[in-house]
């Protein structure tokens, strides 16, 4: 698969457009770019230096195509209005990388909800608009589902036939608690067959850099997951999040599954990263069905 790098303003995110071309509008956005944001392997000027990967087909070149945006995005908007800053359930304010793309890519009609590090995902029809949880499950079009991330994985899981998108947030305990998982579990009961469904996990911190302690990688040992999900490198332990839910959606039936295999504490140049930056800043994720 290969994937895209776009830009709105100051703002970039990486996509897959052929899903965009079927309709769905979505994103992993970046942090804002500026004159430091050059590095090995993507750079902001279009450079494909490095690989985007495929869970199917192995590793695969990017497409990093640079589209330089100005003015009002070119995508419609979706949902209820823009709650103002601070309001009740929407902690956005101060927060660095959230409201910023959220207007660059027009996407004031949303839901962004208070995310719990649990497995609660809410099925989006006719105007559902939950404040908490860590999934949505968008039937409904013309309104994103945003997940925040800074080092937890954005999962999308899409069927183009209905149409329908979910989105999720899977940090340690959302991914042990099975929540990509049960995102499909709820498609399957809308009728939705595995086979129709295909998944992109996004950026996140990586194995290479998600050192654990031994009370987590237990939580993952007794649910079955040894190697390659949990590591043992030079008496530390360590943990990969994207092959975790790999295998889980792998379980569910799916048959197309694919990473960008970027890590967001070893990309400072592109990602927020809660473990390297201490909780400052946080990067949206977004999935909007257009009419």
């Amino acid at each position: 698969m290969l994937f895209e790098f776009k830009n709105q303003g100051q703002w970039s995110y990486i996509c897959w457009p052929a899903l965009e071309e079927a309709g769905i509008f979505h994103g992993f956005v970046t942090r804002p770019r500026d004159a430091s944001s050059e590095e090995e392997g993507i750079d902001f000027h279009g450079q494909a230096r490095g690989n985007l990967s495929s869970e199917r087909g192995g590793r695969v070149p990017a497409a990093v195509k640079r589209l330089e945006g100005g003015g009002e995005a070119k995508y419609p908007r979706a949902g209820a209005p823009l709650p103002r800053e601070g309001a009740t359930g929407y902690p956005r304010a101060g927060v660095p990388g959230i409201d910023g793309p959220i207007k660059a890519f027009s996407l004031e009609h949303h839901i962004l909800m208070n995310q719990e590090h649990g497995d609660s995902v809410h099925l989006i029809k006719r105007g559902e608009r939950p404040t908490a949880g860590d999934g949505l499950i968008l039937l409904e079009k013309n309104v994103a589902g945003i997940v925040k991330t800074a080092d937890c994985l954005p999962v999308l899981i899409y069927a183009l036939s209905v149409p329908a998108v979910a989105i999720v947030h899977a940090g340690w305990r959302g991914t042990a608690l099975g929540i990509a998982g049960k995102a499909v579990r709820m498609l399957k009961a809308l009728g939705v067959s595995p086979k129709e469904m295909c998944a992109l996990i996004g950026p996140g911190i990586g194995p290479c850099c998600y050192n654990v302690q031994e009370d987590v990688a237990r939580v993952f040992r007794e649910q079955g997951f040894g190697e390659p999900v949990v590591q043992e490198r030079q008496g530390s332990l360590f943990l990969d999040l994207k092959a975790a839910n790999t295998r889980m959606l792998r379980n569910e039936g799916l048959r197309e599954i694919n990473d960008v295999d970027l890590c967001t504490f070893c990309r400072e140049d592109l990602f927020y990263s809660a473990r390297r930056d201490k909780g400052n800043g946080r990067q949206i994720n977004f999935a909007v069905i257009q009419a």
